[in-house]
């Protein structure tokens, strides 16, 4: 019967800490570190390779496995465990001691320990890669998107209060058409709008509505002409900063929201061509958007 080899490696930016072991807890070599090269690699491939016996390498789940596919993908046993699971039994084993060299030890010994437990890593298609980086984008540009938006409001209380209250409409579904942020790039500032005078602004106001495919309604441009006359600014348009902060912060929300659509499209393009979307997408409650990131967010299920 072969005898078993745990494998504990630690992975850290560009580099891994390496420590095999056998039973009784033996430490085969001294912990040692691979840099995250091609020639690195390649050589801890070999020194892995060479060891005598049933081989299985154990990792703690960091969210990005790099090391793991590239060891995976090299034909061996590879374990990739939840970070808590490797913490606890770190207390029980190791009385919380934390220094890489440790932390590659206590996962060769998590491994003897669980040998039978361990679980191999489940590679997954390049489809569900994909999808999970672009997931981990989308929510990165929601992030900067909502913040982004919070600016537009902050000024639009500085050169048009009270506008974003009586344009603030229901969501649309695209991301880059938010209609209080679209009205503030064309009408930045109550001062422009008085000085239209109430019949010009009307018409303009119904012009740029067909432009940018929002409902007309004479009473919203009276409406709209009433809060400028009553408006109040604290930023007077004689800055030239004014506008200028205006036409940008208005420009960062639409970009965001290309962004987003552009990295939501790509999603669903690749979400349809997996067998189990048609399945999620008829759940109660799973929108179109949601489904995506739901698959994206839990991988391959099969």
């Amino acid at each position: 019967m072969k005898q078993i080899v745990s494998v504990g490696i630690d992975v850290s930016k560009g580099k891994s800490t390496v420590c095999a072991m056998i039973h009784p807890n033996t430490i085969i070599k001294e912990s040692f570190e691979v840099l995250h090269t091609v020639e690195e690699m390649s050589m801890l491939v070999d020194y892995i390779g060479s060891l005598d016996g049933e081989i299985r390498i154990v990792m703690e789940s960091t969210g990005h496995y790099p090391v793991a596919q590239f060891l995976y993908q090299k034909g061996f046993f590879v374990c990739v465990e939840n970070a808590y699971i490797i913490r606890q039994f770190s207390r029980i084993m190791l009385h919380g001691a934390k220094t890489d060299p440790l932390d590659a030890k206590k996962l060769a010994k998590y491994g003897l320990a669980y040998w039978s437990e361990l679980k191999p890593y489940k590679f997954h298609p390049s489809c569900y890669t994909e999808l999970s980086l672009l997931s981990k984008q989308y929510q990165t540009y929601i992030k900067l998107l909502i913040a982004a938006k919070q600016n537009v409001i902050h000024l639009m209380d500085e050169m048009l209060p009270g506008f974003k209250e009586a344009l603030d409409t229901a969501s649309s579904v695209q991301f880059s058409k938010v209609k209080y942020v679209d009205f503030a790039k064309e009408f930045y500032h109550v001062d422009m709008i008085k000085s239209m005078g109430k019949e010009i602004f009307r018409e303009n106001y119904k012009q740029w509505c067909k432009e940018k495919g929002y409902r007309f309604q004479s009473e919203k441009a009276d409406e709209l002409f009433h809060l400028a006359e009553d408006g109040i600014p604290t930023l007077p348009t004689e800055f030239p900063s004014t506008r200028l902060c205006m036409e940008v912060a208005t420009e960062q929300v639409s970009q965001l929201g290309y962004a987003l659509e552009q990295i939501l499209s790509q999603m669903q393009n690749l979400a349809k061509t997996l067998p189990e979307y048609q399945t999620i997408r008829q759940m109660g409650g799973m929108g179109e958007k949601l489904c995506v990131r739901f698959i994206a967010d839990i991988g391959d299920v099969r």
